[in-house]
């Protein structure tokens, strides 16, 4: 994961902001590649989860390939867990 995947964070942490109170809203791919703009949908529990590790991102299945391990699977997200440590560099990670 990359800068790219860094900026999307940070869209997705907007978004997140705006829909406050929204049971459920989307996300845009955290791959990495700078041109996927593929959209997910997560739940707010489901947001929560993923941001409470500085280390995972959420992807659009099939763009989990050589980013990082899956540690979540369902038909409308993967979470994986990067190993890069610009990862830690993610808006809002302290």
């Amino acid at each position: 994961m990359g800068t790219s995947s860094d900026l999307v964070r940070a869209l997705n942490e907007r978004i997140h902001e705006l829909s406050s109170g929204v049971a459920e809203h989307d996300c845009v791919c955290e791959c990495g590649d700078e041109h996927c703009v593929q959209v997910l949908r997560l739940t707010a529990g489901e947001y929560h989860a993923l941001r409470s590790d500085p280390m995972v991102f959420a992807v659009v299945p099939g763009h989990d390939e050589d980013v990082g391990a899956a540690i979540a699977r369902t038909d409308r997200y993967v979470f994986v867990r990067s190993a890069l440590p610009n990862a830690l560099n993610a808006p809002g990670v302290s």
